[in-house]
């Protein structure tokens, strides 16, 4: 028998996709291209962010197929954002919409210790992309 259930997409106003923001200690930033967006996220996540980081991912999230979360530059990372990353999971594979996130140490020290597996790493976006697009990826996030 086939699940009945409804699903949400967020149509994101095209005004504020990619536009970087700032939440405390955390800020992130969307680089959009034709067939993928490149979330990437610096400074400390914790419940008090951890909120707003998880809109900020789901106005981006279907804007193009695929979706990599840059997670590099997280110095501290809570179980709140453990939660945030099994919701993003949960959705993709919901609509089958493929995901990877890159770890830094802070994230992969949570993962090791709360045992969560199952998440999709990578280890290097420039595999993915090329070298050139990483690096208009962080010109962007600089800009």
């Amino acid at each position: 028998m086939t699940d009945i259930g409804t699903s949400r997409r967020y149509r994101p106003d095209p005004s504020r996709i990619g536009q970087p923001e700032a939440w405390g200690p955390a800020r992130a930033n969307a680089s959009v291209t034709s067939n993928c967006v490149i979330i990437t996220v610096e400074g400390e996540l914790d419940a008090s962010n951890t909120p707003q980081l998880s809109s900020y991912i789901e106005r981006h999230q279907f804007v193009a197929d695929r979706l990599y979360l840059d997670l590099r530059g997280v110095t501290f990372f809570a179980t709140a954002g453990l939660a945030m990353l099994y919701r993003v999971k949960h959705e993709r594979e919901e609509h089958g919409a493929p995901w990877r996130m890159l770890a830094g140490p802070a994230v992969r020290k949570l993962l090791r210790v709360c045992n969560a597996g199952g998440l999709p790493q990578l280890d290097n976006l420039d595999r993915v992309l090329g070298p050139s697009a990483r690096q208009r990826s962080l010109a962007n996030t600089l800009t």
